[in-house]
């Protein structure tokens, strides 16, 4: 409930009027999937939660360049003379 309250700024109330917004046009046009997808998005920032929660699809760059960077560093090369 806490999460609830506090930490309100302008683009999570932005996210939840955008979601009301869609709810409100799919309603209007009767399209009920589209509905519950802009009601799965206003609950998302009711909640202050995203799709990338807790950086949990963060990449792993740094340690992909460390290991091509220490590849590259062990790479040697020989002169061929025809």
């Amino acid at each position: 409930m806490q999460q609830i309250l506090t930490g309100w700024n302008f683009f999570r109330v932005l996210r939840v009027i955008a979601g009301l917004a869609i709810v409100a046009f799919a309603l209007d046009k009767g399209d009920w999937a589209i509905a519950a997808v802009g009601g799965l998005y206003s609950f998302m920032a009711v909640i202050n939660v995203g799709c990338a929660y807790n950086a949990s699809c963060a990449s792993q760059a740094d340690k992909y360049h460390q290991r091509a960077n220490a590849k590259a560093e062990s790479v040697t090369f020989e002169e061929i003379k025809s």
